[in-house]
């Protein structure tokens, strides 16, 4: 099997961001109290939001900005002003962890295709998970 310049820097790019995001799974453990209590129908995947809640730790994700703020007023609304903080984390953990695990499966995707085109449906797909997750507290409200 030849492989070019492109794949091998692609697949080494994809094989670093996995390593990455193991290293963020177990960071993230010491935040296990905090996920324990979610609920996996209503958070998917949960067990991985300590990943997530590493990454914005370790970044110093602003929580202040307008946007946060905004959301944060959308999730009181859902869940009470006294959680709404513990919920603006998580919501922020989900949206990093599921972004992060994508990005991840789309390398190892390419890794297994060969086709650039699995980087760029992942990176929609990255996209699309974000927005979601970034719009939820919003779309729950108006369920309601």
């Amino acid at each position: 099997m030849n492989l070019s310049t492109t794949s091998v820097v692609l697949m080494s790019i994809g094989t670093i961001l996995a390593v990455i995001f193991i290293y963020f799974i177990m960071a993230g453990k010491k935040y296990d109290g905090m996920i324990a209590s979610l609920n996996d129908k209503e958070f998917p995947l949960c067990g991985l939001y300590g990943a997530g809640l590493a990454v914005l730790d370790t970044f110093k994700h602003n929580f202040a900005s307008k946007s946060e703020r905004k959301r944060r007023q959308q999730i009181a609304l859902l869940y009470g002003d006294k959680y709404s903080e513990y919920y603006l984390r998580i919501n922020a953990a989900q949206r990093v962890t599921f972004s992060f695990l994508l990005a991840v499966v789309g390398f190892a995707f390419y890794g297994f295709s060969n086709e650039i085109m699995m980087l760029g449906i992942f990176a929609l797909f990255v996209f699309v998970v974000w927005y979601y997750f970034a719009t939820l507290p919003k779309t729950k409200r108006t369920r309601f």
